[in-house]
């Protein structure tokens, strides 16, 4: 029997507050093809498409896993951008086109890249904020935190409602079976300077 598509209680729910789309209709998204291949996770199954929507008249990128065929979430573009990168001009230019039935051809270009977990360690343990694209080349031993890095670790600090007093390190890791590896041999004395300045 041929397996379907379906949705995690997280993908629906995130459905439900960003989309006027129904469930079918997304997944008919899928089926036909009417997207553009933005991203593969490296380190899992899952792939992130961009639709457009005809019902909403927007973008939304869809992440799914290849092997369950679970949709885990839907995003708008500003925020998956804000996750991730940037989605080329062209692309949502393409992709609406061929939702809009003006263009019929899809030419997927796959772009892969590593998926990090940032954790933060606190009275003996390890608490995740969020995940960080590692442009390809570099590894978690070799990686070097920028300012767009640091933005983002200010904006989950803040969503986490976690006390920035109480964080020790800062550390990352591919899968949840590795030993995390922290940023700085110790939270760096210039990156915690730099997160006080922020007044969380």
């Amino acid at each position: 029997m041929k397996k379907k598509y379906s949705f995690t209680n997280h993908g629906f729910a995130r459905l439900v507050e960003r989309s006027d789309e129904s469930v079918n209709s997304i997944i008919e998204y899928i089926e036909n093809e009417k997207y553009e291949l933005v991203g593969i996770e490296s380190n899992s199954n899952r792939k992130h498409v961009l639709i457009f929507s005809i019902c909403d008249q927007n973008w939304h990128v869809i992440v799914y896993d290849q092997k369950t065929l679970q949709i885990i979430t839907i995003l708008p573009v500003d925020y998956y951008e804000s996750l991730a990168w940037r989605i080329p001009y062209e692309a949502l230019n393409k992709i609406k086109a061929i939702s809009t039935g003006e263009e019929q051809v899809i030419v997927e270009k796959e772009i892969i890249f590593t998926v990090v977990k940032i954790l933060c360690y606190i009275n003996g343990k390890f608490i995740k904020l969020g995940t960080w694209k590692m442009e390809e080349g570099i590894s978690v031993d070799t990686f070097k935190p920028n300012k767009e890095f640091w933005n983002y670790v200010k904006s989950q600090i803040k969503n986490k409602k976690v006390s920035l007093s109480r964080i020790k390190r800062i550390f990352i890791r591919k899968n949840d079976k590795d030993e995390p590896k922290p940023i700085n041999t110790s939270f760096g004395k210039n990156d915690k300077e730099l997160l006080l300045k922020w007044k969380l």
